[in-house]
């Protein structure tokens, strides 16, 4: 029997690798592949963000987690760890995510990056993109994987038995799933040149503002904005220009960079995540999508829900 998954992205791949080597024929179906998928333009470093953390969140996170420690163990996954200062302007106490760690410290005095009051340190995986997806790509491929390029209208359009659903943004039409809106992440890449810029600042502003700096391999990457309902996919130059005044605050070492690139991501995001079964005429259908900024947090524990949920369900086909 074979699978189809609907999208690309992290979500999508995640998901397919975990189910062949379960043993399953997956198919992807998609729009777009990488590089042109919006995990692409991500920050990409594990960190609860825009998600509500409930327990099944926690759980995701995680394992996520955990199948990170496992990739940053192959050179080619373009997965490492990597010191985190989350950084904030008030006092605060330790998150309640930090259970997923087997550390994590506060800030002393002097290690606070400038303009913050407060914060803590950990060490998270960083995700490099530009790395990593085609990793995800190549190993989906060499499981035996199928890509087909093409955008699915409707759900009966396929012929497959057992389809899970990963089209993020593209479930507001597919599903009609209203509650499903976008928040539109702008971010700007600096070339790298000698800069030894050895950690991560996250900076916590506003609800739609995030100051992060992220030394990746080839770039530094900048950011960023969390726009709710904000469609537009064009770059606004005068949001760039603060991105970059913002980010120089904390990391005077970015000045005098050369810009390498600038993009637009529209992260899927509902007040919950849609991960659940559902039975449509002789189908069975596995949503998995709205996962907000917290994407590549989440991915790979998703991905072992999804397997467990076709495991139980697989025999109500007829």
């Amino acid at each position: 029997m074979q699978i189809a998954i609907i999208g690309c992205g992290v979500i999508g791949l995640s998901a397919a690798i975990t189910l062949l080597k379960a043993g399953y024929k997956v198919v992807i179906y998609a729009k777009e592949f990488p590089p042109h998928t919006t995990s692409d333009v991500a920050a990409a470093f594990w960190f609860p963000y825009k998600v509500e953390y409930t327990n099944r969140v926690k759980a995701w996170a995680k394992k996520s987690f955990e199948h990170y420690e496992i990739l940053a163990k192959n050179p080619y996954s373009g997965v490492s760890f990597i010191t985190l200062l989350d950084c904030y302007h008030h006092a605060v106490e330790t998150p309640e995510w930090a259970d997923a760690f087997n550390q994590i410290q506060s800030l002393d005095k002097e290690e606070i990056p400038a303009g913050y009051t407060d914060g803590f340190k950990l060490e998270v995986p960083l995700i490099d993109t530009i790395v990593h997806m085609p990793f995800l790509l190549h190993t989906f491929k060499e499981l035996g994987g199928n890509l087909v390029q093409m955008e699915v209208a409707t759900l009966d359009s396929l012929k497959e038995k057992i389809i899970i659903n990963c089209s993020g943004l593209g479930a507001r039409e597919l599903v009609m799933d209203k509650e499903l809106y976008p928040i539109r992440g702008q971010i700007l890449k600096l070339e790298k040149t000698n800069t030894q810029i050895q950690h991560i600042t996250l900076g916590h502003e506003d609800e739609k503002t995030t100051t992060y700096v992220v030394p990746r391999g080839s770039d530094i990457l900048l950011g960023g904005t969390a726009q709710d309902n904000d469609w537009n996919v064009n770059i606004d130059p005068e949001m760039e220009k603060e991105i970059l005044k913002r980010c120089s605050i904390p990391v005077p070492e970015i000045v005098g960079l050369t810009k390498k690139s600038a993009a637009v991501g529209l992260r899927p995001a509902r007040k919950n995540i849609r991960l659940e079964v559902e039975k449509v005429k002789d189908k069975i259908i596995l949503h998995n999508y709205g996962h907000g900024g917290s994407g590549y947090t989440l991915c790979w524990g998703c991905a072992e829900e999804v397997k467990l949920l076709i495991q139980k369900h697989r025999n109500q086909i007829s």
